[in-house]
């Protein structure tokens, strides 16, 4: 890149002097790009970028990210938290004038793209993930938690080198690891000086050649693997360098790492492995979770830690604006080995859907729509089990069915048949990846039945505390919310079934009899459609003293929910297809035999990876043995 492009910025609002490359707007009808590298880079790795956009009129903004090139190196890990970091971007933003830009991230810069786009989105005009994809916040962020269920899911270790890197000393095994024997500063002192020079060069050669692989696939054995990427290193082992590393891209990162250190950079994994990052993410309220902006993602195939998949599903659940993926024939390190198809995909990008962007509108219809759910006993057994097991816990969990819809003269008819439950968590705080990821596999497990995820259920929930509640009873006018975790989540399955359902399980009332001393009939779920907070009808299912007959599905009461328009209506309904006593006998084979311990979640499948958690299988057979 052009030398003369090269700044400082000396005022960030925490004392960090940041160097970084900036080109001025030469359009005004373009954009600023902020382009943010992660490990183990700087600027530099942008310089194709640059190259590309900064003749066609638009703005660069070109850091060497904390720890990096001429930037500063702080080595205290709690420097690097996201929220500091995003604020660090923002304050060269205000000092060179720009109010608004296009954030582009790899590797670790998607981390503080993801953060700048949650703690300021008024500055973001679209973001662009390469390799890495949006990373959600996650205050509950366990290491060994995601190492196990990495290795439950996937039958490897993906993250195995961070242990490596967040070890004490770590830039010293890199960056020279043991020297000679024979070493002294004694009249050998420039022999040895070679000697030493020899070894540290060589030591940097065995890193470079394992974080820049050929072929991809060697990340699998040794960068994911606990242990194999120091072993690499320390055994100063090397492979063929890929096509794109030639000696002049090689000498760039030898020399950049070895005049600053590693040190420093290495924080960028030891702020998540003390948990200070996931510390720092509980300043991200819920709501900004979401990315209300165009996304482009950029897929490298043959990324062998960050899988395309993974960052996928989670851009597919949280991105609000416009879409764009890009799939590439790349390793990690596409800025350097497909430049050309990469910023041919991005100025397309940027001159489409941001250009084009409005905000998004939800759809409407004119058409008078009834909504019926039908419960099936299965899943009512199940998310009851599942209340039983964990009864001061919000345990919560997936609904399971079909969905069919027809149309008669002006009215629209959706029929949504309830058939299984897949218990999920008991122990949660947020909306985190790790309930994220188990969403995906429900919604995996559900797709291999051909059946679709239609609704949510979150169990220990007392009404009477409810903000939204107005007494606690076992009549009608008693009302229910989910919390807002829940409300979240609800909101998320809905986006992809437009009729998904949340029920609430009351836990206070859970085993609760009547005069006669017999369970009562069905009381315990309180249901809401999830266009809002608001009830599906004014009062939780009935309680019976008589057992009910089986009957068709009947006109509900009309949902408080605003409909999607003035012109179109709705009327969505629930109906209890169960056996009169069946609540009874799921009770009684908790009390008597224990069946809610047979069920298993997500949490616990974490914990034992022979936990049958989507199926149930074990509990299905009893089941089926007494009739449910």
């Amino acid at each position: 890149m052009d030398p003369s492009t090269y700044k400082t910025h000396t005022t960030t609002t925490r004392g960090f002097t940041y160097a970084y490359h900036r080109t001025p707007t030469q359009d005004k009808t373009k954009p600023t790009l902020v382009l943010l590298h992660g490990f183990p880079s700087s600027a530099w790795d942008w310089q194709h970028v640059v190259a590309h956009f900064a003749p066609l009129g638009y703005g660069l903004i070109v850091p060497d990210m904390l720890g990096y090139g001429r930037t500063d190196k702080p080595t205290d890990p709690a420097a690097y938290v996201g929220s500091k970091l995003a604020q660090d971007i923002v304050d060269i933003m205000d000092a060179e004038g720009v109010q608004q830009a296009v954030i582009i991230g790899h590797d670790w810069g998607s981390r503080v793209a993801s953060r700048i786009a949650n703690l300021h989105p008024q500055r973001v005009r679209a973001l662009a993930f390469l390799a890495v994809g949006y990373v959600p916040p996650n205050p509950d962020f366990d290491p060994a938690k995601l190492a196990a269920f990495v290795k439950a899911t996937y039958g490897r270790e993906f993250f195995g080198y961070w242990g490596f890197f967040a070890q004490p000393g770590a830039d010293k095994v890199i960056e020279q690891n043991v020297r000679p024997q024979s070493f002294s500063l004694s009249p050998t002192l420039y022999m040895d000086l070679d000697m030493l020079l020899a070894v540290i060069f060589a030591l940097i050669d065995s890193f470079l050649s394992l974080f820049f692989p050929n072929p991809p696939e060697l990340w699998i054995d040794h960068v994911g693997p606990a242990g194999k990427a120091k072993e690499w290193v320390e055994s100063n082992r090397l492979s063929d360098p890929p096509a794109y590393f030639t000696s002049e891209v090689k000498e760039h990162y030898k020399q950049a790492l070895l005049a600053g250190g590693l040190a420093a950079p290495l924080c960028y994994y030891t702020v998540n492995t003390k948990g200070l990052n996931a510390e720092d993410d509980k300043l991200v309220p819920l709501e900004a979770y979401d990315l209300p902006f165009p996304i482009f993602f950029g897929a490298a195939k043959k990324d062998f830690i960050s899988l395309p998949s993974a960052a996928l599903a989670s851009l597919q659940r949280h991105a609000k604006g416009a879409l764009t993926v890009k799939e590439f024939e790349a390793d990690h390190w596409l800025t350097l080995s497909h430049p050309a198809e990469l910023n041919a995909a991005l100025e397309e990008w940027v001159g489409g859907p941001i250009a084009t962007h409005t905000p998004h509108a939800m759809s409407s219809t004119t058409s008078p729509t009834t909504t019926t759910y039908t419960l099936a006993s299965l899943a009512y057994t199940k998310l009851i089990l599942h209340a039983l097991k964990h009864p001061h816990t919000p345990a919560n969990g997936v609904l399971l069915g079909t969905v069919s819809r027809s149309s008669t003269n002006a009215n629209v008819n959706v029929d949504v048949a309830i058939t299984d439950a897949v218990p999920l968590l008991h122990h949660w705080t947020s909306l985190s990846p790790m309930m994220e990821i188990g969403l995906e596999l429900a919604r995996g497990h559900a797709a291999a039945r051909k059946l679709e995820v239609v609704g949510y259920y979150q169990a220990a929930e007392h009404l009477h505390q409810n903000k939204h509640g107005h007494g606690h009873g076992h009549g009608h006018g008693h009302e229910a919310a989910l919390a807002p975790v829940g409300e979240r989540v609800a909101g998320m399955l809905r986006e992809a079934c437009g009729e998904a359902v949340a029920l609430v399980i009351d836990g206070d009332r859970i085993g609760e009899t009547d005069t006669d001393g017999h369970a009562q009939a069905h009381p315990l779920i309180v249901r809401l459609h999830v266009t809002s907070s608001e009830p599906l009808t004014n009062s939780p299912l009935p309680s019976r003293t008589s057992p009910p007959r089986p009957r068709a599905p009947r006109p509900g009461a009309r949902s408080r929910c605003p409909p999607p328009d003035s012109a179109s209506t709705h009327t969505p309904t629930l109906t209890l297809t169960l056996a009169p006593d069946l609540l009874a006998r799921t009770l009684r084979l908790a009390r008597e035999h224990g069946l809610q311990r047979l069920l298993g979640d997500f949490d616990d499948h974490l914990e034992d990876v022979s936990v049958d958690w989507l199926g149930n299988g074990r509990v299905g057979e009893v089941l089926g043995e007494v009739g449910v």
